[in-house]
């Protein structure tokens, strides 16, 4: 249970911040990037890890570039779920990092609880859907898990392709049966269902 939040109404946040305290993450990556939102959810979820500590900060262009200089990351392409994902965001957090596929909502829920960073792929179309018409294709997209809030029925994240100013003033968030639509009920040959990645408190 939530010290801050007893009753567990309202949003539980990850380590106990605030949604001010957790905007400076997305703020600082603003104007984000859609196609590159696997590095640029790295460079959030690294800056998470080391919030009490000296330094810059991670840039969501300077982990892409050094991905794809360390041939981690292929240059115009996105990040198959199950390729090296993990492993580049070791190299950043420089934590023990564990990858579960096929997780449920209890899982992300539990993990945000037990001050775990978390980042979730989704899938936006089928394997048929994007070979159906692969010119404007529309994969996947990698998003940090910061927050839920049961009694809403929402999941809350840092989202590294909002291109708008919504992002700015307030974390993007998505219902439980919309974010499952496009975690669990839908995957491809290049993201797995339930893909989530924990970094270790």
């Amino acid at each position: 249970m939530d010290i801050k939040n007893p009753a567990n109404t309202g949003p539980i946040y990850y380590g106990g911040l605030s949604e001010e305290q957790l905007l400076p993450y997305f703020q600082s990556q603003y104007p984000g990037s859609a196609t590159g939102c696997g590095p640029f959810s790295i460079a959030m979820a690294a800056n998470l890890c080391k919030r009490n500590q000296q330094g810059s900060n991670y840039l969501g262009a300077d982990v892409q570039a050094i991905l794809e200089k360390k041939c981690l990351k292929l240059h115009g392409f996105g990040m198959p779920t199950w390729l090296n994902y993990g492993r580049a965001l070791e190299k950043f957090a420089h934590r023990p990092v564990e990858h579960k596929r096929k997780a449920s909502i209890d899982d992300l829920e539990q993990a945000i609880s037990n001050n775990k960073i978390v980042i979730v792929a989704l899938a936006w179309q089928t394997t048929w859907e994007i070979l159906r018409d692969i010119r404007h294709a529309s994969v996947g997209h990698y998003m940090v898990g910061v927050g839920f809030d049961k009694q809403s029925g929402v999941l809350i994240f840092l989202n590294p392709g909002l291109e708008s100013k919504e992002g700015v003033s307030h974390l993007y968030s998505m219902t439980f049966q919309e974010f499952n639509s496009y975690w669990n009920e839908k995957s491809n040959l290049f993201v797995q269902a339930g893909s989530m990645w924990m970094i270790s408190p």
